[in-house]
């Protein structure tokens, strides 16, 4: 047995023995226990595989999303031009594609013909009995298949069948299968920005793995799930979750609204509609099945389930045998079986959308006949819109959403009403039929996607006004615009750009520039930092501010990571990202550079991975690269511009919004690269003290009290000077440790080792990883990566910490 799998069986048992006290904690240890039994069966089994143990290894190692590109499948569509598109759009159904048009696929055909791509994924996996396929075996097993313009269907992979309407996923392989799946979908089609609409929450077990930084969820709630039959309870736990957990909720009624409000501020009330071109446009042919009936014909489609009143359509029947009442729509026998008797009662079965308005046009008066249960109380009827578009009279139970349309629709309970409207709409005048098609007109899929683009753009992707002072420096300037303009997400960004008075050609190049999202504005005398800043946040009409200076490269997703704290807790006033070159707490510990940009793309994967959503709270942050809700600059007022030229502005700020209450905080997983002070680097030292020292002095003064130094980057190594001393910081950090020995250079690590290292991270352990380089840029002692994990190539000071901290645990690859 490997001393691998030898440490892993005793971290096993002793996690077995650990008696944690609170929920959060055994949630915690089950979640450990489940990933390392996982990991130490599917080794179990490996092992057993005679003659195929070193093959099967290197298998999976080279299978991780992480190590090498994978193939595609011949069938799989061509990627379309990325030019003009937006936010991709993941559509989480509640019904497949094909089975029956409905809101759904109406709002996701409205998305794809806005120039967003639409992935409408299918109920049903494919499903992968293979215990140990890799990356590549899931990732050629899945099918994606046009649909039209900009849309495609996707089946995911899972291990067992699974089935969305009655249970939840289960098996560790499936949730496996599935997350790679949509992994694959995402490297192929270059995804970036993701919207995920979620329909049934059976989906936001997979969607709340997600990155929240570059994917949105949007709930859209069409129905109280708990009046279906056979749903899970376990289903609705889901929904819960995913409502208060969702960025956003849309609704279909006001009843859903109310119940929703309760978990979510960011809820919607988006009614359905209708498709006015085609309901209100008669047929040239009526359905050949209905030309031979006796008038008048009291019509209805949809499905016939239990929701459906059979009872009141029966009596009705009875009531009045010289009307022919038709039923388009799929129905179960036992719900129908009264109607045999009924020589009125014609059942026709479930027929094609794009054949609806040849029945609806015979209907002399449309039916809405619905039970009044927790179901249809909260539902809001697509076939009510659809009916009006034809102008006919229309007769509904009294339904709460239908109240509303109480003047284009009659609302009846019970046979007799039933009865009375009825005869109303046979003895029409006329006029109403105009009226209802003037409504039906207004209340269109066109309409109510327009209503759903304003609250995504409003609410998952709001306004943000960046202002970039800039002073000569033409070349960094460029850089840095062309880094935002590109990396921005789908955030509406305006960047307004403040020219202190450049000398070296910045003006010119700023007047040539022609940019809907670019602003300049060109000063005529230097007003410093303080003064740019005032002017472009006075001209900004952003939700939120971030002041970004000009000598700085920013990468993907680093917006929304910035204003994420903002938007989530309300006592945050600012916020500032991580960098490579800054003078206080916010510069990295350890920064890899790229070949062909600033940064490693590998080494910023892993530094948004293990500080994901870390917060660390600070009391003062560095100003070349900070943001804030409007409100909160509205109130603070602008910076103090007789700090000249610039120093010591950003802590006075910083000292102002901490007076009024608020927190500073350091966006841990946020990081903006800086070139470092490049409009001071061009100064002499003599000049730079000068402005210093007169800074410094009127900081003083404004606050009566010495200013101190900036602290330096955390790291809890920084005070040791030898193996003894890192054991017993080890033993005070009061954590469970784990050292991993990696290969030399921990980028070449095996995927499922650093999963390992993000599972303990997870579970709160300090884990020290042995490598002597990252991204082939040497480590020198203890570096920090993230909180509680750290890089070192001191061999003897491990040695050290692993004999004289008994808790520790070693783990080493094979």
């Amino acid at each position: 047995m490997s001393n691998t799998h030898t440490a892993l069986n005793e971290i096993h048992s002793t996690l077995r023995k650990w008696k944690p006290q609170s929920n959060v904690s055994k949630r915690r240890k089950r979640r450990l226990l489940r990933t390392i039994s996982v990991w130490l069966e599917s080794k179990r089994k490996r092992s057993r595989r005679k003659g195929r143990r070193s093959h099967d290894l290197a298998r999976k190692e080279a299978a991780r999303p992480d190590s090498v590109p994978f193939s595609i499948p011949q069938q799989w569509p061509d990627i379309p031009s990325s030019e003009d598109l937006k936010y991709d759009v993941f559509r989480f159904p509640i019904i497949d594609w094909h089975y029956r048009w409905q809101r759904p696929q109406h709002l996701s055909t409205k998305w794809a013909e806005d120039g967003h791509r639409v992935f409408y994924f299918t109920m049903q996996t494919k499903t992968i009995k293979q215990e140990d396929a890799t990356f590549s075996d899931i990732a050629s097993a899945m099918e994606v298949n046009p649909l039209g313009n900009h849309i495609w269907s996707v089946t995911l992979c899972s291990h067992k069948p699974v089935d969305p309407y009655h249970s939840v996923i289960s098996h560790p392989l499936d949730y496996q299968y599935m997350l790679w799946s949509i992994q694959a979908l995402k490297s192929y089609f270059n995804i970036r920005q993701t919207l995920s609409v979620i329909d049934l929450p059976y989906w936001y077990q997979l969607v709340q793995h997600f990155d929240r930084t570059s994917n949105k969820i949007l709930y859209d709630c069409m129905d109280d799930l708990s009046g279906f039959g056979g749903v899970s309870p376990k289903i609705l736990e889901l929904e819960d979750e995913l409502a208060e957990k969702a960025d956003a909720v849309t609704v279909t009624s006001r009843v859903l609204m109310h119940n929703r409000k309760k978990q979510n501020e960011n809820v919607f009330y988006l009614p359905n509609a209708c498709e006015y071109s085609f309901f209100s446009k008669a047929p040239d042919t009526l359905a050949p099945e209905l030309a031979l009936l006796q008038k008048p014909i009291i019509g209805f489609y949809g499905a016939i389930s239990n929701w459906f009143d059979g009872n009141l359509i029966n009596q009705l029947a009875e009531r009045n045998p010289d009307w022919q009442f038709v039923l388009v729509g799929h129905y179960y026998r036992e719900l129908v079986e009264a109607f045999d008797s009924r020589s009125n009662i014609l059942l026709l079965g479930e027929k094609p959308y794009s054949d609806l308005p040849k029945y609806l046009y015979a209907f002399d008066v449309c039916l809405i006949p619905f039970k009044q249960n927790t179901l249809t109380t909260a539902t809001n009827p697509v076939k009510a819109y659809e009916y009006l578009c034809s102008g006919k009279p229309v007769v509904s139970t009294k339904l709460p959403e239908l109240e509303a349309l109480s003047s284009h629709i009659y609302l009846a309970e019970g046979v007799r009403e039933f009865e009375s409207a009825i005869l109303k709409g046979l003895h029409e005048s006329g006029k109403e039929a105009r009226l209802r098609q003037e409504f039906a007109a207004s209340n269109t899929w066109d309409e109510r996607y327009a209503e759903l683009k304003a609250i995504v753009s409003a609410v998952l992707y709001p306004k943000v006004s960046v202002v970039i002072p800039v002073f000569n420096q033409w070349s960094l300037t460029e850089g840095c615009l062309k880094s935002l303009l590109n990396s921005s997400g789908q955030h509406h960004v305006e960047i307004i750009v403040v020219d202190n008075a450049s000398t070296d050609g910045t003006r010119q190049a700023l007047a040539t520039l022609q940019h809907p999202a670019v602003q300049v504005v060109s000063l005529t005398t230097n007003r410093g930092y303080a003064g740019a800043v005032n002017i472009g946040c006075q001209l900004a009409t952003g939700e939120y501010l971030v002041l970004l200076n000009n000598d700085t490269l920013v990468p993907q997703g680093w917006l929304d990571r910035l204003i994420r704290p903002l938007r989530e807790q309300e006592e945050i006033g600012i916020v500032g990202p991580m960098s490579n070159q800054i003078g206080n707490e916010q510069k990295l510990d350890f920064f890899a550079s790229g070949d062909t940009q600033a940064w490693n793309e590998k080494w910023l994967d892993l530094f948004y991975a293990v500080n994901k959503g870390s917060l660390r709270d600070t009391d003062r942050l560095a100003f070349f690269c900070v943001a804030m809700r409007r409100e909160v600059f509205d109130r603070i007022g602008d910076l103090d511009s007789r700090f000249t030229v610039g120093m010591f502005e950003d802590d006075d700020y910083c000292e102002r919004i901490a007076r009024e209450g608020y927190r500073l905080v350091i966006a841990e997983d946020a990081f903006v690269y800086h070139h470092g002070s490049a409009t001071f680097k061009s100064m002499n030292q003599e000049q730079w003290q000068q402005i210093f020292n007169r800074n410094k002095s009127h900081f003083e003064k404004k606050w009566n009290r010495s200013w101190k130094p900036y602290p330096w980057p955390e790291n809890i190594f920084d005070t040791a000077s030898n193996g003894r001393e890192a054991a017993e910081i080890v033993r005070a950090s009061g954590l469970r440790c784990s050292i991993v020995a990696g290969k030399p250079d921990w980028t070449e690590s095996p995927a499922h080792w650093k999963k390992l290292v993000r599972t303990l991270l997870d579970e709160g352990h300090l884990v020290i990883v042995y490598a002597t380089s990252f991204c082939n840029q040497a480590i020198q002692g203890f570096k920090r990566i993230g909180p509680h994990l750290y890089l070192t190539n001191e061999s003897d000071w491990i040695a050290t910490i692993k004999h004289s901290v008994p808790e520790v645990a070693w783990i080493e690859p094979q």
